[in-house]
C-alpha cells in the first residue's frame, strides 16, 4: 500500500479582509462602523452617508496574498443603498499596478436590500505583485439622507 502525490492540486485560502478605512471626503459626510444588527442585516456594516448634495464618501479594506499564493481568486462584498438614488463604484487595486485600478464596476445605483456583489478573479486586468497587498475600495456617490451601506469583503486567494 503507498500513497502518491496527486498532481495539479492548488491551495485556496477564505479570508475575510480587515478593518475599512474611510477617506477621500467630499461634502457633508460621515462614515461610521456601528454595532452589529442581529436582527437585521445580521452583518458588520460600514455606513456611509450625506446631510448635503452631492456627497463623496470611500471605504477602503486591504488584503495580503500568502508568500505561496498568486491571485486573488474572487471577492465578495456585501453592499446596500438607503435613500432616493444612492451610487457606488467599487474597485479593486493590486500592488504593481501603478495606482490604476485591476477592476471597476462603474458608478452603479445600490440595491435597497443587502446584496452581495461577487466578483472574479478572471474579472481583474492583473493580480498583486511585490508584496501581493490589495485594496478593495467602494466609493459612495450620495445626497443628503442617502447612505450606501458595506460589509467587509470576503476574499479567496489561490
Amino acid at each position: 500500500l503507498g500513497i502518491t502525490p496527486v498532481a495539479g492540486f492548488s491551495s485556496q485560502t477564505f479570508n475575510i479582509l480587515g478593518d475599512g478605512v474611510f477617506g477621500n471626503s467630499s461634502g457633508a459626510v460621515t462614515g461610521t462602523q456601528p454595532y452589529p444588527s442581529f436582527a437585521g442585516d445580521f452583518a458588520s456594516i460600514y455606513q456611509m452617508s450625506s446631510s448635503g448634495a452631492a456627497g463623496v464618501l470611500h471605504v477602503a479594506f486591504e488584503g495580503r496574498l500568502a508568500p505561496f499564493q498568486t491571485e486573488v481568486n474572487g471577492v465578495l462584498v456585501d453592499i446596500k443603498g438607503v435613500g432616493a438614488s444612492p451610487q457606488y463604484n467599487l474597485k479593486i487595486y493590486a500592488e504593481g499596478s501603478g495606482g490604476t485600478p485591476v477592476y471597476t464596476s462603474g458608478l452603479t445605483a445600490a440595491p435597497g436590500a443587502i446584496t452581495q456583489l461577487s466578483i472574479g478573479g478572471a474579472q481583474l486586468s492583473a493580480q498583486p505583485t511585490g508584496k501581493k497587498r490589495f485594496f478593495v475600495v467602494v466609493e459612495a456617490s450620495i445626497d443628503a439622507g442617502e447612505e450606501v451601506h458595506v460589509g467587509r469583503p470576503f476574499t479567496t486567494q489561490v
